[in-house]
């Protein structure tokens, strides 16, 4: 049989199959797996209720594990995965992922994972054996972008080799439950009786209002069901909760419930919250881990801060006073969920993602005809080499399995084309009642960025700075802060800047300086613009801010002013940054420029700075010199020296909401306020298609937001290039 033909076996090992999130995801993988693939399970104790809703037909084997630390279990997995004689071993949970993976490595079997949740409530221990293992597998999945950040933190996994794959549910079970009518109140937690699911949060909740006509099901088993009847006894709700044993038929739970409650502590995604979804039943739960990426609150139900009774008892009652919103909430729960949250997704990412992991292993052992011989996850997705499948980059582990690359790590966000200057290369000062969208839709945008520039019109002229500031680093924590400004409301941005530093003291500014003096001033078209500029940058520094820069703009006016500027730059101990004007039709105002400078004189000009910059020890500064070298080139070959990451690594997003690939493509890939994850966009049939028409062009851009990332992706290249010239 060919290789393309070959069936690929994969062969699960998870420590048993009771009732849990993680063994549901496995029931619905297998069961939506295509004819390609098959499946295999070894599990350590004999513990299968929910293995009878495999709907085909699967290999269950026992490996018995004895005792709490039982080292023959490695060699008799290994034996049993040289018996089952997989393509891939894929573990689950702790002692899958543990002895699993180990056992994997003796066999010889390339090993995959996925991390289910966000494991708060695991011991140190067990995070640092994980954290020495994870050597042993070639790749990981995640559900969500929340356990993708823990896994990268917590257990030090590099991201390149995490790709999100949200779960998906069995739709047809729960499609058909008919909405369900109020009051009474019928609420459920379906879950393990543990800590990290919240029981007691709610029961304390509950106990708050009693006077409503509610009634409470806990449907799990676990080591703190005793603790949590004892503590429903002491709140005098013995009567009002009851505890029932998990069954198969989920669905039939939510025929009889109106609403989930999914109080949890931390959760990497939440099946049960999907499938109360789409069984149209509200959730009100935590706003904690991946919940948020399923459940829009005040849509599909209300989230809460975890650990908050004072909120969920506002959120309970909320609903308990008004009942036809738990009618409104589930109704558009069910849409999305429809849309949303098919198992048939899921499936198709994994299975490219078994795909691309074999053929990755098989490449590393020359099995397979590649040009390199090697095929390396990198940045979430594979690049398979041509003569094999082409240059073609396929990404792997989206919600639809589609075409492009991972999530984002740099962008330029417009919140505003308010502007109090007329420069000479931007109409944007003409726009009537400027549009802006409202703070927290910056909530959506993906916590992978690790670069944002705030940028505009002139973003001090937003109401609202300081909350968009306050709302990124709470949104993306990793992620450097850089505010663009021409500085010339300098008292507004001194008092703005008091607050803005509260909460992100690192925080940068980047002053547009376009020209020593006059030349700025004519630039950009307000009376004293320099000394403006500069008085905000004295301002700023008084505040004790180091992370400063000057902005030049390349035009053909002012190229003799650039080694001018950059020599300020030096003297006043502040950083200098650059970009050469172009024409674009929704950055700029539509307005079409000059972008052509007199050649000689921008070499003169960028040989000095680069001369410069490599006289330096520092690698930053060389990058520096290698980006100068780079827009010289832009500029008079209109070529640049890196493939640019406009919609994949990077994009911009104006003050309307409008997403688009960088600040010169005008294709938009979609809006972030008619999304609910980033994913929903990103992911997108429209930002695929984007992508497409983005890599089909093929158009030349060379910026420092675009060009950032091809730099850090390139370091050996920019390496020998600063290493032949520095010895110049």
């Amino acid at each position: 049989m060919s290789q393309k033909n070959k069936k690929i076996h994969v062969t699960h090992i998870i420590p048993a199959l009771p009732f849990g999130g993680a063994e549901r995801f496995l029931v619905d993988l297998v069961n939506n797996s295509s004819e390609r693939f098959l499946h295999s399970i070894i599990i350590f104790r004999d513990e299968q209720p929910i293995a009878v809703e495999f709907a085909r037909e699967v290999s269950i084997r026992i490996v018995p594990k004895r005792g709490k630390i039982s080292l023959g279990l490695i060699k008799d997995l290994a034996l049993a995965i040289k018996q089952e004689k997989p393509d891939i071993v894929h573990s689950h949970l702790f002692g899958g992922d543990v002895w699993g993976r180990m056992a994997a490595s003796m066999a010889g079997i390339p090993a995959v994972a996925t991390e289910h949740n966000t494991n708060l409530g695991e011991s140190f221990w067990r995070h640092a054996i994980k954290r020495r293992l994870a050597r042993l597998s070639l790749a990981y999945a995640a559900p969500s972008a929340a356990v993708a950040l823990f896994m990268e933190k917590t257990y030090k996994i590099k991201k390149d080799l995490i790709t999100i794959i949200p779960y998906g549910i069995d739709l047809a079970r729960f499609l058909n439950v008919p909405p369900l009518i109020a009051p009474p109140f019928r609420l459920l937690i379906l879950g393990r009786f543990t800590r990290q699911k919240g029981h007691d949060i709610a029961f304390k909740a509950l106990a708050q209002i009693p006077d409503f006509p509610w009634r409470l099901s806990c449907v799990g088993r676990g080591e703190e069901e005793k603790k949590l009847r004892k503590l429903a006894c002491s709140l005098g709700l013995e009567k009002k909760i009851t505890f029932r044993q998990p069954i198969a038929d989920v669905a039939s739970l939510f025929r009889d419930h109106q609403i989930l409650l999914l109080p949890s502590r931390w959760e990497g995604l939440g099946i049960v919250g999907m499938e109360a979804m789409a069984a149209g039943r509200p959730v009100i739960g935590s706003l904690v881990g991946g919940i948020p990426e399923v459940v829009k609150d005040s849509e599909h139900g209300i989230l809460v801060p975890p650990e908050n009774v004072g909120a969920l008892v506002e959120a309970l009652r909320g609903v308990f006073e008004e009942p036809e919103i738990l009618l409104i909430m589930g109704k558009k729960a069910k849409e999305y969920a429809k849309e949303n949250f098919g198992a048939d997704k899921m499936t198709a990412a994994y299975e490219k993602w078994y795909e691309l992991a074999s053929m990755s292993f098989r490449a590393e052992r020359n099995e397979v005809p590649t040009k390199s011989g090697r095929i390396r996850f990198v940045n979430k997705w594979l690049s398979i080499r041509k003569g094999f499948l082409g240059s073609v980059p396929m990404r792997i582990g989206t919600p639809l399995g589609m075409t492009s690359n991972a999530m984002p790590t740099d962008c330029v966000l417009g919140i505003t084309y308010a502007c109090n200057s007329k420069c000479v290369m931007c109409d944007i000062w003409q726009i009537a009642n400027p549009p802006q969208i409202d703070p927290n839709e910056y909530r959506k945008l993906p916590p992978t960025l690790r670069d944002i520039n705030i940028s505009g019109g002139e973003p001090f002229l937003h109401p609202e700075i300081v909350k968009i500031v306050k709302v990124l680093t709470e949104t993306c924590p990793k992620a450097r802060l850089v505010i663009s400004t021409n500085g010339f409301a300098s008292a507004l941005i001194e008092q703005k800047m008091k607050e803005i530093l509260r909460i992100k003291p690192d925080i940068g500014i980047a002053i547009s300086i376009d020209g020593i003096g006059k030349m700025h001033e004519q630039v950009r078209g307000v009376l004293n613009a320099y000394e403006k500029a500069i008085n905000t940058l004295e301002c700023l520094q008084k505040l004790g801010m180091k992370n400063l820069r000057f902005a030049f703009t390349v035009l053909p006016q002012n190229v003799e002013h650039f080694s001018l500027v950059y020599n300020e730059a030096r003297e006043r101990g502040v950083q200098f940054t650059h970009a050469l004007a172009q024409s674009s039709e929704h950055y700029f105002g539509g307005k079409q420029i000059n972008t052509n400078p007199d050649q000689n004189k921008l070499k003169q000009e960028y040989e000095y700075v680069i001369k410069q910059e490599l006289k330096s020890w520092k690698p930053k500064n060389w990058a520096r010199a290698y980006f100068t070298y780079g827009l010289f080139q832009f500029a008079v070959k209109k070529e640049q020296l890196l493939a640019n990451d406009a919609g994949s690594q990077f994009f911009y997003l104006d003050p309307s909401g409008i997403v688009f690939p960088s600040v010169v493509h005008n294709y938009p890939m979609g809006d972030i306020k008619e999304i609910v994850n980033w994913s929903d966009l990103w992911f997108s049939k429209q930002a695929d298609e984007v992508r497409e028409k983005v890599r089909k062009e093929n158009r030349p851009v060379w910026m420092i937001c675009t060009a950032r990332t091809a730099i850090r992706r390139h370091p050996f290249r920019v390496g020998w290039w600063v290493l032949k010239n520095k010895l110049k």
